[in-house]
């Protein structure tokens, strides 16, 4: 029971930080992706494309619009890939990125 425990805390913190400051650059726990995974399509729209990493093997990967004040316009993050293993495309012993 303690695992899953610690999984919804280490989801509360993910939420927290994706809410706060999504593109705040930490080495150890987030970052934009490299290569051609470093932005996505979002409804037509090329977007910086960020992976955070909740434990040891999950991640989130997660997409950044930025808010724009002057038009009014929020600020969203788009989950895009949601993995409880280290997703493989960006396994540095499978893809030379």
């Amino acid at each position: 029971m303690a695992g899953k425990r610690g999984a919804k805390n280490a989801l509360t913190d993910a939420y927290d930080y994706l809410t706060a400051h999504p593109t705040r650059y930490d080495p150890a726990r987030c970052y934009q992706l490299r290569g051609d995974l470093s932005t996505i399509l979002v409804d037509g729209v090329a977007l910086p494309q960020w992976q955070y990493k909740v434990t040891d093997g999950a991640r989130l990967w997660y997409a950044v619009d930025e808010s724009d004040a002057k038009a009014k316009k929020p600020g969203r993050v788009y989950i895009t890939k949601a993995a409880t293993g280290h997703p493989n495309e960006t396994d540095s012993k499978k893809n030379f990125r």
